[in-house]
């Protein structure tokens, strides 16, 4: 924030400021996110996700502390409370996104997924499903059927929610992608959970084929042996990065948030 800039009324007041109490090492993490949605806003357009919050410092320092959450690496966090000068309907929807982050956290896609909150959404993403729109008409039908899905889950946000349901989305993201950072590299290999994700990540090139040719940048073609190349394509899709539908349109507003442009970078 600049020197000398009224904060009189509240309006431009630096979310991070709420987010009082913190120790050293915690105000070094936030440091640390500053710089790297700084960092990535040089190239990215970030949704804000604050917007509708924006007279409200209480709710953008909670939706802060998510971000911060959902990027932190440390096995311990201390949760936010949801604010108490809300509706009885959005603080219910500040209590499902503390749960999709707990799960995100926790690396498990499955209980993401398993969440009521997200329902709409996992019905499409349920394995019979994405089977059934996979073999009736490819990823194609899949990605419509999840536009659609998202489309709904967004437009059923009670008044003022809309940036709760967006960074939910987001988290979902992140979680997938995570999942197919662990099957290839970092490890562990599937999950326990594996017959409850949207796509079998032991399923060889000629079921992944479709996500592959998806994936595909500038005509470089991605690797056909990576390891559940779908939740590659499922995050991708849902960060902005890849279109869900033929013609190459994306749902606006998918994942919402101030470091988009983070999980963007790492996606990419």
């Amino acid at each position: 924030m600049a020197a000398g800039a009224d904060t009189s009324d509240g309006s431009d007041i630096d979310p991070l400021d709420m987010l009082g109490g913190m120790g050293a090492e915690e105000e070094y993490k936030v440091t640390l996110l500053e710089e790297a949605v700084s960092d990535a806003a040089v190239t990215q357009t970030v949704p804000q996700a604050v917007a509708p919050f924006q007279d409200n410092v209480e709710v953008q320092a909670f939706l802060q502390s998510i971000e911060v959450a959902l990027l932190d690496i440390e096995a311990s966090f201390i949760a936010p409370e949801p604010p108490q000068n809300l509706d009885a309907a959005v603080q219910e929807e500040c209590r499902a996104l503390l749960r999709i982050l707990h799960h995100s956290r926790a690396r498990c896609l499955a209980s993401v997924l398993a969440d009521e909150w997200l329902g709409s959404i996992a019905a499409v993403l349920a394995r019979n499903s994405t089977d059934a729109a996979l073999a009736s008409g490819g990823l194609a039908s899949l990605g419509l059927e999840l536009s659609h899905a998202i489309s709904a889950f967004a437009g059923a946000a009670p008044p003022g929610a809309a940036a709760l349901r967006g960074l939910g989305v987001a988290a979902l993201a992140s979680t997938a992608l995570q999942l197919y950072m662990r099957l290839n590299w970092t490890g562990p290999g599937a999950p326990v959970e594996a017959k409850d994700l949207p796509f079998d990540s032991a399923a060889g090139p000629e079921h992944s084929s479709a996500f592959l040719e998806a994936l595909e940048v500038d005509g470089e073609p991605a690797y056909e042996l990576i390891a559940g190349p779908g939740f590659l394509w499922l995050s991708a899709a849902l960060l902005g990065l890849l279109p869900l539908s033929e013609g190459g349109s994306v749902v606006a507003q998918l994942a919402m948030g101030q470091t988009l442009p983070v999980w963007q970078g790492r996606c990419a």
